[in-house]
């Protein structure tokens, strides 16, 4: 994989830190939830502004390479999401997703490209569309939980959801926060893992 791209993928897959003005409680004792009722409460707390300005540090890291990032991400919700990408203040890359289209500017490598969503799902080896993405930005589950089976149980203070039936193209894991039943970490893995966590409070 070419630092390019790398560089590319953190700017929507690999979120470890999202700023915000609230702060989290930590909950010490969680109240044992089924894990219908946690999907209906992720969807209860869909989020309904219609933009976002937030500040994300990223980090993507394989066998070879380290790369860490500052990204700063707006939304208009459902029409476009902005990134732009900086390292040491530097401007290094800029992506913008609509429904219909993805582009992108790398500086390092001078390479620019201007398609639809073919290329993401060929990065991630799964279909991709704008909603999915947006999703996964804002904090929800990239798949529609109501769909399928999960069992669930509390791992570190926030609801664990696991599927009864593994995807076909990997295994995946949800954490939900207990305060918002929002995600706050999402885990899946097959030839690589991804790992995205939402500090936040959206």
């Amino acid at each position: 994989m070419k630092y390019s791209l790398k560089i590319i993928l953190l700017l929507f897959l690999v979120i470890t830190s999202c700023k915000s003005k609230k702060n989290i409680t930590e909950t010490s004792t969680l109240e044992v939830v089924s894990a219908k009722k946690i999907i209906s409460n992720h969807y209860e707390h869909v989020f309904n502004q219609q933009t976002i300005d937030a500040k994300i540090n990223a980090k993507y890291k394989d066998k070879n390479t380290t790369v860490s990032i500052n990204i700063k991400l707006r939304i208009e919700k459902d029409k476009t999401i902005w990134m732009s990408a900086t390292k040491l203040n530097i401007p290094i890359a800029k992506l913008i997703i609509t429904p219909t289209n993805v582009s992108y500017y790398e500086k390092i490598d001078n390479t620019f490209f201007d398609g639809d969503f073919s290329l993401l799902s060929k990065w991630l080896g799964i279909e991709l569309d704008f909603e999915q993405v947006q999703n996964m930005l804002l904090g929800q589950a990239v798949f529609d939980l109501r769909n399928g089976k999960y069992d669930s149980k509390i791992t570190n203070n926030t609801y664990q959801l696991t599927p009864k039936k593994e995807h076909d193209l990997f295994g995946i894991l949800f954490f939900m926060n207990p305060e918002n039943f929002k995600l706050k970490k999402k885990k899946a893995s097959k030839e690589r893992a991804i790992i995205v966590n939402f500090l936040s409070n959206l």
